[in-house]
């Protein structure tokens, strides 16, 4: 199986927890977390429309906008 991973610009991305504590994972935690992925890693800065498409839920009154979406293969 060939998989094409996407190269994306990687930026430190702030993380809150449901508890209510944030935390900041950085580019090279997100790098490192994209190297092992058996898909694809889309974040709200790609040029394309993948992250816009991704985002969106079945229930259109929901617009979440999340660091981070694994798309996986």
């Amino acid at each position: 199986m060939i998989i094409h991973k996407k190269v994306i610009k990687m930026t430190n991305l702030q993380v809150k927890k449901v508890i209510g504590k944030k935390f900041t994972l950085n580019e090279k935690v997100i790098k490192t977390f994209q190297e092992e992925l058996r898909g694809e890693l889309v974040q709200p800065n790609d040029t394309d429309a993948a992250y816009e498409e991704l985002r969106k839920v079945y229930n259109a009154m929901i617009d979440r906008h999340p660091g981070l979406i694994v798309r996986y293969c």
